[in-house]
């Protein structure tokens, strides 16, 4: 049986595929993408955010393809060009209020490569980051371990660990 993963805080619940109409239907859909970017070192990218290590994502703008968006939040939130697109990952989901309005954020994760200077990494105050850098696969993975369930989520597609039922 396939099933959704949804995220909230530090909780995860998982909803049948029969059950996701209605479940879709008690929040606003706000539609994301990000990216899982690896420099030719074979480090990867990594943020500072809100307390929380994290991935760059952001909002899908009017008119935008999710791999669009993708690109132009990781290039906004750290300051870097000289990305490609690999390739989908995983898509994500997560709740949480914001105004009294419950949201339900979808997000599609791409894997990047990044062929720039690293020296170049510029985190986006404005959207509370205060630290964006390449790390080796090990120290992200540590970083990241109290991070968000969904962020964890990503790289254990980009390892192949995640299960092949979830979606």
């Amino acid at each position: 049986m396939h099933y959704y993963k949804v995220s909230s805080n530090d909780s995860e619940v998982q909803i049948s595929e029969s059950d996701w109409a209605h479940f879709c239907s008690r929040y606003r859909l706000i539609e994301a993408a990000g990216g899982l970017v690896k420099n030719s070192s074979g480090e990867y990218l990594v943020i500072f955010r809100n307390g929380r290590w994290d991935l760059p994502k952001g909002k899908r703008e009017e008119g935008e393809r999710m791999e669009q968006t993708a690109i132009r939040e990781v290039m906004e939130e750290c300051g870097v060009d000289g990305l490609t697109l690999q390739g989908l990952l995983l898509t994500t989901y997560h709740t949480y209020t914001l105004q009294d309005v419950d949201v339900l954020k979808q997000t599609c994760w791409y894997a990047m490569s990044y062929s720039g200077n690293r020296c170049e990494l510029q985190p986006q105050a404005e959207e509370g980051i205060e630290v964006a850098e390449f790390l080796p696969v090990e120290k992200a993975a540590a970083c990241l371990a109290s991070s968000y369930p969904s962020i964890r989520d990503v790289f254990a597609a980009e390892l192949g660990l995640l299960s092949a039922g979830a979606r």
